[in-house]
């Protein structure tokens, strides 16, 4: 059995589970096994010196007792490389994985040396409440756990999925505004070229950030543009609008296969977006639009409720932005209640003459 840990702050090489607590001008020892997480193990105080033969006679007699943490078969760690082996994990799109691997590798850190049998809905519960100040955080990070636990149950991890039951953290969600005209041609007007043609084939377009730095010249044909959506695997053909020919034909011209490149041609990242965006929204001129919390989702907003309000259904919307119709009703919920409104006080108006 491997004893020996990492050196602590006190400068002795301490054993494995073993940490040093300093109280009152002395230092204490005590072993917890699986310390800081919600699964430790009960903690001992050593009534010895380290510098003595029987503080590691005693050590070695709680690492081999009962309820010393072993890493068994079936342990979480075990069960995040299993599911990212899996076809499960390999079919998700990448930014998927991305977040994905986020929120397992914090699950390995917490639990990873655990049987999956012992992690239960009151374990997960604890986990949760640790993130519960990043709601939106720990809505995700469960809902991936729960994931998890479900692809590993047929395969002999657990007994039961620990995340049935989880109520999600509430919070009010941010809604992504969509963007005013005038929002609209202050970054037309001020942006570099690259942020205007995002804000055009974003708001003609209605695609996530990721999907729209995807475009490519060859994903047009006879006038409309393929895209395959990255989040959801939609397969969409939608008609180039008039108003964004001149970006197709400003990318030619630059000899650019992707629509919104790199300055060497290559595909932009959404890093690298991210960070060019928010460059250009720090200038005197633009600085009113992430000031007033417009972002570049918000142009998928834009795009619905434009389309509703030219008399689109909710068919037609989801056939050029993929949403679903629930989606498509809560992007369009603010422009379906004012033109209510509308109607309503003109037949007021009207009645009372």
């Amino acid at each position: 059995m491997q004893l020996v840990g990492r050196k602590r702050k006190t400068g002795i090489e301490l054993p494995a589970n073993v940490h040093a607590v300093k109280a009152r001008g002395k230092t204490y020892y005590y072993f917890q096994p699986g310390r800081n997480t919600p699964l430790a193990g009960k903690r001992v105080r050593i009534p010895h010196d380290p510098q003595t033969p029987d503080f590691w006679s005693f050590v070695a007699k709680l690492s081999n007792a009962k309820d010393e943490i072993q890493e068994p078969e079936y342990s979480v760690r075990n069960l995040i490389k299993a599911y990212q082996a899996s076809q499960a994990y390999k079919a998700l799109a990448e930014s998927s994985k991305r977040d994905y691997d986020r929120y397992l590798t914090l699950l390995e850190q917490r639990l990873g040396k655990f049987d999956t049998s012992l992690v239960t809905l009151q374990v997960m519960v604890t986990l949760q409440d640790s993130l519960a100040d990043r709601p939106s955080t720990a809505n995700h990070a469960m809902s991936v756990y729960k994931t998890l636990f479900k692809w590993g149950l047929p395969r002999s991890f657990g007994t039961a999925n620990p995340c049935d039951g989880l109520e999600k953290v509430k919070h009010k969600a941010k809604r992504a505004k969509p963007w005013p005209d005038d929002i609209l041609q202050l970054a037309l007007d001020h942006c570099r070229w690259e942020i205007r043609a995002f804000v055009m084939l974003g708001l003609y377009t209605g695609q996530r950030t990721s999907d729209i730095l995807r475009m490519r010249l060859n994903d047009i044909e006879n006038g409309e543009i393929r895209v395959i959506q990255q989040k959801t695997g939609k397969d969409l053909w939608i008609p180039i609008h008039s108003k964004l020919k001149p970006i197709i034909a400003e990318c030619r011209k630059r000899g650019s296969m992707v629509l919104i490149p790199r300055h060497d041609g290559s595909e932009l990242d959404a890093n690298g977006f991210r960070a060019m965006f928010t460059r250009e929204m720090g200038k005197d001129q633009t600085k009113q639009i992430r000031e007033e919390g417009y972002s570049p989702h918000g142009l998928r907003a834009s795009a619905a409720s434009r389309l509703k309000e030219v008399g689109c259904s909710n068919g037609q919307i989801s056939s050029i932005t993929g949403m679903s119709s629930a989606m498509v009703e809560r992007y369009t919920s603010q422009y379906n209640q004012q033109k209510t409104a509308r109607s309503a006080i003109a037949l007021w108006e009207k009645g009372e003459k």
